[in-house]
């Protein structure tokens, strides 16, 4: 249980780590892009909704995952 206890602590940290830079991307979209092309600043907005999408993909599939320490329950063969 507190092992348990530990990984989720770890994945909350983890968590932060990644949406940190997202918050300066949507910065970063808000005050500069408007000063760049409309090609750019399409790219930043596409960045800034897939970021979040392949993050959650990605945490899906570690907690799904037979080595995961986030599931226990899940034994490989």
């Amino acid at each position: 249980m507190i092992l348990l206890l530990f990984y989720e602590m770890k994945l909350l940290a983890f968590i932060g780590e990644l949406f940190t830079p997202m918050l300066s991307l949507l910065l970063f979209f808000l005050f500069i892009t408007p000063l760049f092309s409309a090609p750019l600043s399409c790219f930043f907005f596409l960045l800034f909704i897939l970021y979040p999408l392949l993050f959650c993909s990605f945490i899906l599939v570690l907690s799904l995952s037979c080595f995961s320490p986030l599931n226990p329950s899940l034994h490989c063969p």
